[in-house]
């Protein structure tokens, strides 16, 4: 999935953690994945805990994910991605900024 408004991004690390966010500033939000610390059998996406993302992604998809507190999408190992809901929950964080009214 490509998302033009995002244009290239940026591969790096976050607290040790693969990190990704648009190369154009005030674009978007940075993605990370990790494991789960302590749950060797779960990882997760985490976004920016002070934006309104997780709290976003629980409006449109409370029944297709889990979530941890105000950062993180939950996922275990060998379950299959709801791959659409995914993609779209990391396009809206790689365009956060640009929504009408946010800072």
């Amino acid at each position: 999935m490509q998302v033009e408004a995002v244009g290239t991004l940026v591969e790096t690390l976050k607290w040790g953690q693969p990190a990704y966010l648009p190369a154009r500033p005030r674009t978007g939000s940075t993605v990370r994945i990790d494991a789960i610390k302590n749950d060797p059998d779960r990882y997760g996406l985490f976004v920016h805990c002070q934006t309104t993302l997780i709290s976003d992604f629980r409006q449109i998809y409370e029944d297709r994910f889990e979530f941890q507190g105000n950062r993180a999408l939950v996922f275990s190992h060998g379950e299959p991605l709801p791959r659409e809901a995914l993609q779209h929950c990391v396009s809206l964080a790689l365009t956060y900024h640009q929504k009408p009214g946010r800072p």
